[in-house]
């Protein structure tokens, strides 16, 4: 099956829906949760969807922020800002301002 936007798309909304239930069942610092997150991310860059790459680096920046990897995490944080500030998008101002706060 050749890949098109519409089925990248729809791999995106299953990626992000799985990473919510990962969390709870396997935990925020999980693996599969970083696989899944990571996916998503790739999607986004493929079909340039904002919220959707906020939500991927939001769940990226989680399981470092779990894992203890606070460089990687600050740098995820940074970008949520960037990414929140570019798009004035007022749902991502909290989020995005919370991630460098939690990171610190």
């Amino acid at each position: 099956m050749p890949v098109t936007v519409e089925i990248t798309q729809r791999e995106l909304a299953l990626q992000l829906a799985l990473g919510v239930p990962l969390f709870a069942v396997k935990g925020f610092g999980a693996p599969e949760v970083e696989r899944v997150y990571t996916r998503a991310y790739t999607l986004c860059q493929q079909v340039e969807e904002m919220p959707q790459r906020f939500l991927a680096l939001e769940g990226l920046w989680r399981f470092y922020l779990q894992r203890g990897e606070h460089q990687t995490g600050r740098d995820l944080a940074e970008q949520l800002l960037t990414l929140a500030h570019c798009h004035q998008d007022p749902l991502f101002f909290l989020p995005a301002h919370r991630a460098p706060g939690g990171t610190l």
